[in-house]
């Protein structure tokens, strides 16, 4: 894939003519899709999707255009030089983009993570045995993932890594738990471990229902319900230019008028090595930078269409300046001491369906699901009816934040709508006092 897109890039940009630039981007994925149902295979698939991007430049006139790259090395170049010629003529019509970022050459770089990944036989066995005896539902996805770009200044940045998921539930009746296994190594015994840890949690599941009324409580939320509160801040809360259109979650805290939990520090960090640090355009960004940092804004995402904009310095991000790669630093809370910090309150393993009730005060809400217990003394009861939260983000990660976990997780992104995603998280988890439940 590696050479036929090179040969693609250098086919394209010889025709191009005088005032033309052009860059190509690649995105695909080799990867085995399994769905179980009740512990079952119910189906799987292998899916080979390579999606080649082009953005022709005339000027300041861009357009682009995208299709899927076969096999035939001399059929990906014709359908390319048909492309090409296309734009060419549409170009004629349209208007300018003031804003445009002028192609340059970003320099190269060329990074392979390999994984390990076993036979298809080996990975449904490893499953069967894992799952046995429990109403197992879920996903896994496994293989190569490749992002890659290339223009016309002589630029060529390729990054593929071998990765997997298990994204899976247990069941007991209406009752679930939710859980992940995920990495770059697979094995069996490490899947075991995970759901065996999961079925202590369904086992508590069985116990007669707790109803919690609405009110404040101390919780402890695991690092993937931090992560669903996370996930709404990705939209454009770290995004300079919808800062500057008084868009986001952070503008009282941009205006320093209200803060966040020293402990609290958010980077984007790139070493993790999810996703590449190169952006759509092939500019670097920094390996590490800090977003908030002991909980006050320390950057923005800047993207250079912004910044020509708003005559500051970009910092390369992507475009659409949300953030690829994030880290929350973790704390000093000891996996063996969170039942005792956490006293008498609620323990949260998952969170659903988080949205903005107010944007003004950072204020969010949802609701829990899956494994979310109540505790008392120490010690888990059993587990609770389901409860809708709504609360700010300054107290929940300000005044409120009482300590992070001293180990982080790897949250994967388990989205698959078109593709495999590109992307995860490192997260610790939170405890957090006098949380707001409304319903």
């Amino acid at each position: 894939m590696k050479a036929q897109f090179k040969n693609i890039g250098r086919t394209l940009f010889s025709l191009l003519e005088k005032n033309e630039t052009a860059s190509l981007r690649l995105t695909g994925e080799d990867t085995l899709y399994i769905r179980y149902n009740s512990g079952k295979v119910r189906q799987n698939t292998q899916v080979h999707q390579y999606i080649v991007t082009l953005v022709y430049k005339n000027g300041k006139k861009v357009l682009s255009q995208e299709w899927s790259m076969g096999n035939d090395p001399i059929q990906s170049v014709e359908e390319a030089k048909k492309h090409l010629q296309s734009l060419r003529e549409e170009a004629k019509n349209i208007a300018d983009s003031p804003f445009e970022p002028e192609m340059v050459n970003h320099g190269s770089s060329d990074v392979d993570h390999e994984g390990h990944l076993p036979s298809f036989e080996t990975i449904f066995k490893d499953i069967e045995q894992a799952c046995a005896g429990t109403d197992f539902c879920g996903l896994f996805a496994g293989g190569k993932q490749v992002s890659a770009t290339q223009n016309s200044k002589g630029q060529f940045h390729w990054f593929s890594k071998e990765s997997f998921f298990v994204d899976y539930s247990l069941y007991f009746g209406e009752r679930a738990v939710k859980s992940y296994y995920a990495g770059s190594k697979w094995s069996g015994a490490a899947l075991q471990e995970n759901i065996k840890k999961s079925s202590a949690h369904l086992e508590v599941m069985k116990q007669p229902q707790v109803n919690v009324k609405p009110g404040a409580y101390r919780v402890f939320l695991e690092p993937a319900a931090v992560a669903e509160l996370l996930s709404y801040l990705t939209y454009s809360s770290f995004s300079l230019r919808s800062f500057k259109s008084g868009e986001g979650l952070l503008i009282d805290l941009a205006h320093q008028l209200k803060s966040l939990s020293p402990l609290l520090t958010i980077q984007e960090n790139f070493e993790l090595g999810f996703v590449p640090s190169f952006n759509s355009l092939g500019e670097i960004s920094p390996s590490k930078m800090s977003l908030i940092e002991n909980g006050q804004l320390k950057n923005w995402l800047i993207a250079t269409s912004t910044a020509q904009e708003f005559k500051t310095e970009s910092n390369h991000a992507s475009p659409g300046e949300s953030p690829r790669s994030l880290e929350i630093l973790p704390g000093t809370l000891k996996k063996e001491d969170i039942l005792t910090q956490l006293g008498t309150g609620l323990y949260l393993a998952n969170l659903h369906y988080v949205n903005a009730s107010d944007q003004k005060s950072a204020r969010l809400t949802g609701m829990t699901r899956f494994a979310a217990f109540w505790v008392e003394n120490c010690k888990i009861v059993g587990p609770i009816n389901n409860l809708r939260f709504d609360e700010t983000l300054y107290k929940a990660w300000g005044a409120n934040l009482i300590a992070l976990t001293s180990e982080a997780e790897v949250i994967p992104d388990t989205s698959t709508y078109g593709a495999r995603a590109l992307s995860g998280n490192k997260l610790p988890g939170m405890l957090i006092d006098q949380f707001s439940f409304t319903l």
